[in-house]
Formats: structure tokens, C-alpha cells, sequence
């Protein structure tokens, strides 16, 4: 039989039954495939380009509503296999996660109001970039408790009991 010699982009294939598998990396790619020369037969040569397309990728963002001086959770899911960067916004300020290692942040919140979340994918050899929806946190101020004090009326020598309420509150109480 005639030899046949395939490369892509300089790199030599094994065929298998005059066919080859080719995990491509998104671009465009060159393969020249060779024919060898026999007694019967000239060689030759062909060459062609492929492209090969990024996939487009998906970023979705989540975050939890908080107290002032609470830490809010915000989590990122993107396209399966996705690696690289993520720019997460959240107010005026920018926080970088690396793929390999996060999916998520918590950041502290001290000031009351709604801050517009977003997250931005950047992109890798084999998905596009990406702009999640915006999503809005709200941070809501902490809450004043009501202390109730209940005081009997006491006469000089007898022993008094104070009550002291707190609702919706846990902990110790100091007088």
C-alpha cells in the first residue's frame, strides 16, 4: 500500500483506517496530507484550511441580601469547563476570580442601600466572553432593639424584681 503522511499545523497525525482524530483548539489550522510515490502511482500532496469557532459561553450571578456589616455571598456558575478569569462587580467595586480554584466571594457590606451586581467571563482558548444579567443586593441597616423594663414599685428593704424584654433578640444581657 501507499504511504500516507497527514500533519496539522506542522504536528504529524496517526491515521487509523486512513482516518484521524483531531481535538482542535479554536482558529484557524493548515493540514497537508501526503501520498508517497510507488511503482505505479506518483506522489502528491493537498493541503487546506479549517477554522474552528469558539463556543459561546454562559455566566450567571447570585447574591444574598444582607444586614450592614453582614458579608454577602456571591456565586458565579459559567459554561461546564469553562477555565480562566471573572471580573464579579459589585457596587463601584471589582473582584477577580480565577476558575480553577472559585466560585464564589463573600464581600462585607457596611453601607445601606442596593448595589447592582454583574459578572463578566473572560473568555479561554475554547469559549467566548460573557456578560451575566445584573442582579441587585439589598444591604438594609441593622435593627434597633427595644429593651422593656418592667419595674415594680419597691419599698425601702423589700427585695425587687426588674424585668428586662428583649424581643427577637439572643444572648446576654448586662445591667
Amino acid at each position: 500500500g501507499r504511504a500516507i503522511a497527514v500533519n496539522v499545523d506542522g504536528k504529524a497525525q496517526t491515521l487509523n483506517d486512513n482516518k484521524f482524530t483531531l481535538k482542535a483548539t479554536a482558529g484557524t489550522h493548515l493540514i497537508i496530507a501526503s501520498v508517497s510515490e510507488t511503482d505505479k502511482y506518483m506522489g502528491a500532496n493537498a493541503n487546506a484550511t479549517f477554522t474552528v469557532d469558539k463556543l459561546d459561553s454562559e455566566i450567571a450571578v447570585t447574591a444574598t441580601d444582607v444586614k450592614v456589616g453582614e458579608r454577602s455571598t456571591v456565586s458565579i456558575s459559567v459554561s461546564e469547563n469553562a477555565t480562566g478569569i471573572v471580573i464579579v462587580n459589585v457596587g463601584s467595586t471589582e473582584y477577580s476570580l480565577n476558575l480553577e480554584n472559585a466560585f464564589s466571594i463573600d464581600v462585607l457590606m457596611n453601607t445601606p442601600g442596593k448595589f447592582e451586581v454583574s459578572a463578566r467571563y473572560l473568555g479561554d482558548d475554547v469559549f467566548n466572553p460573557s456578560q451575566s444579567e445584573i442582579k441587585t443586593i439589598e444591604v438594609i441597616e441593622k435593627e434597633t432593639p427595644v429593651v422593656n423594663v418592667t419595674i415594680p414599685e419597691i419599698k425601702a428593704g423589700d427585695d425587687g424584681n426588674i424585668t428586662m424584654n428583649i424581643p427577637n433578640a439572643t444572648g446576654m444581657l448586662y445591667v
